[in-house]
Order: C-alpha cells, then sequence, then structure tokens
C-alpha cells in the first residue's frame, strides 16, 4: 500500500490483521455466489466493502487522505 512500508506496533499489527481477516471474511461471502449475469453489481459490491474497510485501519499509519 505504501513505500516505504510503515512501521507498525504490535497493537496497530494486530489490529490491521484484525481488518484483513474481517476483509477476506467478507469478500468469500461476496464471491462465493456469483451470479455471472450481475458481474458488475458484484465488482460494486467488493470496491465498496475494501473502502469501508479501509477506513477501519489506524490512523497512525493508514491516514484516510492514503
Amino acid at each position: 500500500m505504501t513505500t516505504p512500508e510503515p512501521k507498525l506496533t504490535k497493537a496497530e499489527e494486530t489490529e490491521v490483521k484484525r481488518v484483513a481477516r474481517a476483509l477476506l471474511a467478507k469478500l468469500h461471502e461476496l464471491v462465493d455466489g456469483i451470479d455471472w449475469l450481475r458481474g458488475q453489481e458484484t465488482r460494486g459490491a467488493v470496491w465498496s466493502e475494501i473502502r469501508q474497510r479501509m477506513n477501519e485501519l489506524p490512523q497512525e499509519p493508514y491516514p484516510d487522505a492514503l
């Protein structure tokens, strides 16, 4: 995401991993029942979920502008 990679504390690293796991679980839910006729709708749902989960990242190494 960023170069160079931010230095994370153990608490921030744990939070980032929690957010990543939650995002992965949600993406599996969204993609498991793909209806290929509604592909664009599925892509929109995936992008929306990614944006929402990115907002849950710790603010110090990952500011909103990033």
